[in-house]
């Protein structure tokens, strides 16, 4: 019996998750046809790390990456498609074209539809990879899809160190955004909290950084209570760990956070805290900002 060796990109993978990529690869070995599977993947940075490594995971696997725009799903396979025969093939992006703020997908409509063509026209097994909020969004919009599914497979990184796209995500949080995008990133940062609370040695400067990624997210939808809570633990930790700037940066927030709910007194607070801390690790000019935030909420011509 020959046993064919993990993938170089496996020793990024907790333990559970290499037994689930040994499951997968045996899905598609094994396969004599069409079989879909759903490669669930919340970290940015590690599904790509595991998609450029396709090859290693099964020899002659075809990736297609969704392009951005209009273009059909199905049209992007079939263009992939008439220059190879391949393995298996993995879809990217699909996630990107979905808005989580209506009720129709048109690409995940059409996949749908289109399920048994799609079929006959791979002959091979298909792996959608994804975060997770994706996979649920399958299961739910595209039930026919869903129903012919061979496997599901949640592949988590070992540790922070195999991870990266929590600060990315957050970067990516601001009014230039589309809301969709912003939800979509929140759903993501979710997922990456459960995943890092799963670590069997926790990072806390890790958890830290996605509670705060959390805690700006919660913002954009005037959840400030859930951004309180997010910003709340963020702080804590960062001044557990010794990190001043984190804890600086959280308490400035959670400032700003009470001035948007008119709870000036406690904002101006904060934000005189924030600028302490800011002035003792040397950072002047963000000391001078926090406390120039502060004045103008104590000033009598500020908005009551």
């Amino acid at each position: 019996m020959t046993i064919n060796p993990r993938p170089k990109v496996a020793e990024a993978l907790s333990p559970e998750s290499r037994v689930e990529l040994d499951a997968l690869t045996r899905l598609l070995r094994r396969a004599s046809g069409f079989a879909l599977a759903v490669a669930i993947v919340n970290d940015e940075g590690l599904c790509d790390r595991l998609i450029d490594d396709a090859d290693g995971i099964l020899p002659g696997a075809l990736v297609v990456r969704l392009a951005d725009g209009d273009h059909a799903v199905v049209d992007q396979i079939e263009a992939a498609l008439r220059s190879t025969r391949p393995s298996a093939v993995f879809l990217v992006g699909l996630e990107h074209t979905i808005d989580l703020n209506v009720d129709r997908a048109p690409r995940l409509d059409a996949l749908n539809l289109n399920r048994d063509y799609v079929a006959k026209l791979l002959g091979c097994p298909l792996v959608i990879w994804g975060p997770e909020w994706l996979a649920r969004e399958i299961a739910r919009r595209a039930v026919d899809l869903w129903s012919v599914r061979s496997s599901v497979v949640v592949l988590r990184s070992a540790s922070s160190g195999e991870v990266g796209s929590s600060k990315a995500l957050k970067d990516g949080l601001d009014w230039d955004e589309s809301p969709r995008r912003r939800e979509a990133r929140e759903e993501t940062l979710r997922a990456l909290l459960d995943d890092a609370r799963a670590w069997v040695t926790r990072d806390p400067a890790y958890l830290a950084e996605v509670h705060a990624a959390l805690g700006s997210a919660a913002q954009f939808r005037s959840a400030y209570g859930e951004a309180r809570d997010h910003l709340t633990a963020a702080r804590d930790t960062y001044t557990q760990i010794g990190n001043r700037l984190g804890q600086a940066t959280a308490q400035s927030e959670l400032g700003r956070l009470n001035a948007k709910v008119g709870n000036a007194a406690d904002a101006a607070a904060r934000l005189r805290d924030a600028a302490g801390i800011y002035r003792a690790i040397g950072l002047t000019n963000q000391a001078r900002q926090a406390e120039a935030e502060a004045d103008a909420l104590m000033s009598p011509a500020a908005p009551l």
